[in-house]
């Protein structure tokens, strides 16, 4: 759920807060995107060298929680180097947890029930995935409607209803810095769910069984 808030709220942040265009945007989540596939490869094989996914499980989803934390803490006037380290950490850890779920279910069921594991974890996944944006377009609008209710001149309706790419063009110069305050405020709220999701997903790792996936030679 984490992940995909970031991914969708991520690119207003870079989009208003920074006036990057849709393209830049996308750019500028390089970093999130290139270390989830990295550590995904990275988690796959060290798996595979140490023979338990239980560890990657843990270390992904605390170093994720870590990361969206520090994701939270976003402002307006955020350095370069800064954003796109907390992308790292944050992809970093969920690629390094992404695949043990599928791993675990893989080493722990029968032969004739990881079929059906893999399908439940894909559609837990895909149900978690929908919820967490659902969730977080609610936290987001309730926080940037409460947020711009405090600036003096502007219509937070028409502000909402615009989307990323119209505030700047809409809002008056003058107003622009508490605007942009009020919706780095919003996005950060956002983020705060991330974390909360993140802290789950790793209360839950706890729970993995501490089982390798290495097959036992019979002599």
């Amino acid at each position: 759920m984490g992940l995909y808030t970031h991914f969708f709220y991520l690119p207003f942040y870079f989009q208003v807060i920074q006036g990057a265009s849709a393209m830049d945007s996308g750019i500028r989540t390089i970093p999130y995107v290139a270390s989830i596939s990295v550590l995904a490869v990275i988690a796959g094989i060290g798996v595979g060298l140490l023979g338990y996914y239980a560890p990657f499980a843990w270390a992904g989803t605390a170093i994720f929680t870590v990361g969206a934390g520090l994701m939270s803490s976003l402002q307006v006037n955020t350095e370069q180097p800064r954003w796109v380290g907390y992308q790292i950490l944050a992809g970093g850890g969920a690629g390094t947890a992404f695949q043990m779920p599928l791993l675990a279910v893989q080493s722990s069921l029968g032969d004739q029930d990881v079929p059906i594991g893999n399908a439940l974890i894909g559609f837990f996944m895909t149900l978690g995935s929908s919820i967490g944006v659902a969730v977080a377009q609610n936290i987001f609008a309730s926080g940037l409607r409460d947020s711009l209710r405090t600036v003096q001149g502007v219509d937070p309706e028409l502000i909402i209803s615009v989307g990323a790419a119209g505030v700047r063009a809409i809002t008056p110069p003058e107003l622009l810095p508490n605007v942009l305050e009020a919706y780095n405020t919003a996005i950060r709220s956002t983020f705060i769910f991330a974390i909360a999701t993140g802290g789950l997903a790793f209360i839950f790792s706890l729970f993995f069984e501490w089982k390798t996936v290495k097959v036992v030679k019979q002599s």
